[in-house]
């Protein structure tokens, strides 16, 4: 479906141009237009439209964004299974944030069955590409045996992972392990030092 490309006209705003764009169907530049206009609240409705363009249109963070949205909403603007719709697109996009997010839905039946074997399966994607919340969150499927085989050193690996990054649950978390001597050998030391970290 090739078209014409746009042509900028001489002196045209650049808020004007990218509403060019974004009538154009560039999912791009409606994207960028929500983040101009998101802020103001005379342009925050325009914003909210073209975000959800972008979404239809593919862009892996505007589907996070719309998920995002419909999932922690207030009232009537709130629909998990609308959220969930959203993240998914995302996530299978590969989007770290909305695969946690979905995780997150499946683990506790929001708009989807509960199911936690499919959660670890979300989480695990995230972890695995860095996301602190979500390595944190793989660490406790794995400290409590929730959705999977309980491991406690494989709890104090995603622990760790994350609390290297700075997260406080973590590094509380890995304090407690230390502690108790759960996945790695008891250090009251070494658990001191994660529990100040994360206080």
């Amino acid at each position: 479906d090739w078209r014409e490309p746009l042509i900028r006209p001489e002196g045209m705003s650049d808020l004007d141009w990218l509403r060019e764009l974004a009538k154009a169907e560039d999912s791009e530049a409606q994207y960028t237009l929500y983040e101009e206009l998101e802020s103001d609240p005379e342009t925050h409705k325009e914003a909210i439209k073209w975000m959800f363009a972008a979404a239809r249109g593919g862009h892996s963070i505007a589907q996070y964004d719309a998920g995002y949205m419909r999932k922690y909403a207030e009232d009537h603007q709130q629909h998990h299974r609308d959220a969930v719709k959203w993240l998914r697109l995302s996530a299978e996009q590969g989007f770290s944030m909305a695969q946690y997010e979905l995780g997150d839905s499946y683990d506790n039946g929001l708009g989807v069955e509960q199911d936690s074997e499919e959660a670890v399966k979300w989480f695990r994607l995230s972890a695995e590409q860095g996301y602190s919340i979500a390595q944190d969150v793989l660490g406790q499927c794995y400290y409590y045996g929730n959705g999977l085989e309980q491991d406690y050193k494989e709890a104090v690996k995603w622990y760790r992972a994350a609390a290297e990054q700075g997260w406080e649950l973590a590094q509380w978390s890995l304090g407690n392990c230390y502690y108790h001597g759960d996945g790695v050998e008891q250090d009251y030391e070494e658990a001191v030092k994660w529990y100040r970290l994360s206080a």
